[in-house]
């Protein structure tokens, strides 16, 4: 059971990032309207100290002024740890779990395997997001249920699991995605 629970706490994380609000899915935070969004050359960009701070402004500009937390995915923590903010400095984009001032939480439920153009770079997405605007509500705990008769006939359970949930984002604006940070 426990490797049931794992796995749905699995789906139930891919859902707040990446649900895309419809087959009974939440619409998770890329899919929400009205949020944040830089892609500079709309093909992938690197990430730099400006790109990185752009999505503090783009927030700021719309009156977000909670601190903000950055989800980074693992591609991008590579790309952020070894990007020096100035050139032939040893001063990286990633110091200390900040980037550009914002504490970094790592997740692997962003995407990191876009491509767009020709560049036949690999692109990932990070977000930037004042954290008390992302509400989630449950509605339910985790409901595990044991189901001995569906498939009596040969000796087998049945195991169900169901978790009820929602995402809402307070205000949009205090969310913005980096959408094609080039990782590789």
């Amino acid at each position: 059971l426990q490797d049931l629970a794992f796995s749905i706490g699995l789906a139930q994380a891919d859902a707040i990032f990446n649900g895309t609000g419809s087959s009974n899915q939440i619409t998770g935070i890329l899919a929400q309207s009205g949020i944040n969004s830089i892609s500079p050359s709309g093909s992938g960009d690197a990430p730099t100290h400006a790109l990185m701070n752009q999505m503090k402004k783009e927030c700021r500009i719309d009156n977000v002024m909670g601190e903000l937390k950055l989800i980074i995915n693992a591609a991008n923590e590579y790309a952020l740890a070894v990007t020096p903010k100035v050139t032939a400095e040893p001063i990286y984009l990633l110091e200390d779990g900040k980037v550009a001032g914002m504490q970094t939480y790592l997740t692997n439920m962003l995407p990191s395997n876009i491509t767009k153009g020709g560049s036949g770079a690999t692109l990932s997405k990070a977000i930037a997001l004042y954290a008390p605007d992302v509400l989630i509500g449950y509605w339910s705990g985790l409901d595990i249920t044991i189901d001995p008769y569906s498939y009596s006939s040969d000796g087998r359970v049945k195991f169900v699991a169901h978790r009820s949930m929602d995402l809402q984002l307070r205000h949009p604006e205090s969310v913005t995605v980096f959408a094609d940070i080039i990782t590789a």
